[in-house]
């Protein structure tokens, strides 16, 4: 016996002879010639290590090895038909489990506008949500790691889909009355904001040449809910984006006049290699969808 594996081929015309007990009928069913048959069969044997058909006046009958292989190898082709209608219907109908990921704050404006709906009309789907930067977003959608982003101004890539889906401002906020320190012109003034996203850097540079706005003081957090808290707290001028503002202080802060606006755009990315197939495709459709109509 060697260590090779039987081919599906290899097995199946092994099934073809064992139910025609005639290599000649079997080889004919099959559109093969005897002598390829005969081949496969014999290739077969080795594989196994043992003989499997013995040749009678009549034709071929099984050896007790025969036998074993022949009831073992009908269950693994009922195994395969049983998995194969099973991926076919995760192809077909949306169901099993995919990912999607996403930052933290766009997570609480945006995924309302389409998870409850999704969850209840497609009650076999499992989704699995991963927060992080839009940018290792991206990566992850690249590496298969994951299924779908919803990134912001994501980067190019000739692996990934990109589908535009809203708009988005990141403006300098202040409290509805605002304190001292929320005041451009004050020289203890303070910026609060996210120091690792792309839009802060431009805007605090956009805001010094066009207003001279020079903060020398700095509270640096990576969560945009707790930079409105301490904007609508009066702690200092907060960078933010309007939706995450409309979200959790509409109507508490107020944007900052005469300030720079840097315009975000929100993407739905994926890989179109991988999402090709119909049940893919409808979840892409229907987040597209909900959140455009919304």
């Amino acid at each position: 016996m060697n260590n090779h594996l039987p081919s599906f081929y290899e097995l199946k015309y092994f099934q073809k002879v064992a139910e025609a007990k005639n290599l000649s009928m079997a080889a004919k069913v099959l559109g093969l010639s005897q002598p390829s048959l005969s081949i496969s069969i014999k290739k077969l044997e080795e594989i196994v290590g043992a003989i499997l058909f013995i040749r009678t006046k009549k034709g071929v009958q099984l050896t007790p090895a025969g036998q074993k292989l022949y009831i073992k190898s009908k269950k693994i082709f009922e195994y395969w038909e049983e998995l194969r209608k099973e991926i076919l219907g995760d192809e077909l109908e949306l169901r099993g489990t995919y990912s999607i990921g996403l930052h933290a704050s766009v997570a609480q404006y945006i995924l309302d506008l389409f998870m409850p709906a999704l969850l209840q009309k497609y009650t076999e789907l499992n989704i699995n949500l991963v927060h992080d930067r839009s940018k290792e977003i991206a990566r992850k959608v690249i590496n298969l790691e994951l299924d779908f982003g919803l990134v912001i101004n994501p980067t190019l890539h000739p692996d990934l889909t990109l589908v535009h889906l809203t708009d988005d401002q990141v403006k300098f906020w202040v409290a509805k009355n605002p304190s001292a320190v929320q005041k451009i012109d004050s020289e203890h003034a303070v910026v609060i904001c996210d120091s690792a996203l792309d839009q802060v850097g431009k805007l605090l540079k956009d805001a010094q040449t066009k207003t001279k706005f020079t903060p020398k003081r700095f509270v640096y957090s990576s969560n945009l809910e707790v930079i409105c808290e301490l904007t609508h707290k009066g702690a200092g001028i907060g960078l933010l984006p309007q939706k995450v503002v409309n979200k959790h202080y509409q109507g508490q802060l107020k944007e900052l006049n005469g300030m720079p606006v840097y315009k975000d755009k929100l993407y739905l990315i994926f890989r179109k290699d991988v999402i090709n197939s119909l049940a893919s495709k409808t979840l892409k459709d229907f987040i597209c969808k909900s959140i455009k109509n919304s």
